[in-house]
């Protein structure tokens, strides 16, 4: 497994940087927006694909189940820097 520094700098990632444009706001469906977005892939040949997501997972509006905080857990504790008994 690459560490998440090598991810980050990966060139391929990096050059995606300069392709992402922020769009508006939404104005319609407000009272769904949890923190969502509406991501659009344009491709070259002119066509698009959009999907939006209202509350990501893991958002507290729609709850989350004990095997999501356990993976996140997992995820996330090998880049921790504890020592000895910090937890």
């Amino acid at each position: 497994m690459h560490a998440f520094a090598d991810k980050i700098n990966n060139p391929v990632i990096g050059g995606l940087l300069g392709k992402v444009r922020v769009a508006d706001p939404p104005t319609e469906n407000l009272d769904r927006y949890k923190s969502g977005a509406i991501v659009t892939i344009k491709n070259r040949d002119g066509g698009s694909y959009s999907s939006t997501v209202y509350a990501p997972r893991g958002a507290a509006i729609l709850g989350m189940a004990w095997a999501d905080v356990e993976g996140k857990y997992r995820a996330l504790a090998p880049f921790a820097k504890f020592s000895g008994g910090e937890l």
